[in-house]
């Protein structure tokens, strides 16, 4: 076979490839995560969960994310709590994490991730079906951190919710929708909104995060900032990042970004 003939072989292999990728994405959807799956694929494009998110989700939120995570998680062991379809747990895979557990309720999010360690060759990526009010220390061992990402305003009861993590390690980044209010502590009860959710959600004011970390034991609480803006629901921050710690003086690990005693806020 010549050299072009070669060529048309190639391309109409990687064309019968995706596909049959394509086939499997839609198979395994609708899918709440955009994962790039090689090929010109992406799930969201292929087959994307009805709702407000725009089909690249989350990859906007990860943006805000990506240079403030250590670039190298080597020897860590990670959990990602309301790991949905595995989008962040992919990325903390791919920065050589020990072994990210992903940790989600929905049996249909792990299959998609089951399916996704195989097909990107992640095989430090563990699925686990259950959700935070499950989990317990003694079954799923202790974590060096536990990523909680938009996960906190689901929960029924945050302060429980948190008070579960804290046992669970020494570290949580935590980033949540919030109302801008640095005096107050409470939550804020938001209904469902007409067509596009169905449940409500309990968004906390920014002290009111900082004051439930500190009840359920971490002692320092950083916040990396993001700009205020206002909606029509009332004034929020939006999406700010807590990192959150039971001590007050740094170990020996390397944060992205500016450096700053763990103990002071920005």
């Amino acid at each position: 076979m010549d050299q072009s003939g070669l060529q048309s072989l190639q391309t109409e292999n990687m064309a019968m490839d995706r596909k049959a990728l394509i086939e499997k994405v839609k198979e395994l959807g609708p899918w709440f995560h955009s994962v790039d799956l090689g090929a010109n694929v992406r799930t969201r494009e292929i087959a994307p969960l009805p709702g407000p998110q725009p089909v690249d989700h989350p990859r906007k939120r990860w943006v805000d994310l990506v240079d403030a995570i250590p670039s190298d998680l080597s020897g860590q062991r990670v959990l990602d709590i309301g790991c949905a379809d595995g989008f962040y747990s992919i990325e903390f895979a791919k920065r050589n994490a020990l072994e990210v557990v992903a940790v989600d309720p929905w049996r249909k999010h792990i299959d998609r991730i089951e399916w996704l360690r195989e097909h990107l060759d992640l095989p430090n990526i563990t699925p686990v079906v259950g959700s935070l009010e499950q989990i317990r220390v003694d079954d799923i061992g202790e974590f060096d951190v536990v990523f909680m990402l938009g996960l906190l305003y689901h929960l029924k009861d945050p302060l429980t919710g948190l008070e579960a993590v804290s046992k669970l390690s020494n570290v949580l980044w935590l980033e949540s929708i919030t109302v801008f209010d640095e005096e107050n502590p409470y939550l804020y009860l938001k209904p469902p909104a007409k067509g596009v959710h169905h449940v409500s959600k309990w968004i906390p004011t920014t002290r009111c995060v900082r004051d439930m970390l500190q009840m359920v034991g971490f002692a320092s609480v950083e916040e990396i900032t993001q700009p205020y803006h206002s909606r029509p629901e009332g004034p929020y921050k939006n999406r700010p990042i807590f990192v959150a710690r039971k001590w007050l003086q740094c170990p020996q690990l390397e944060f992205d970004g500016p450096d700053r005693p763990c103990g002071e806020n920005p």
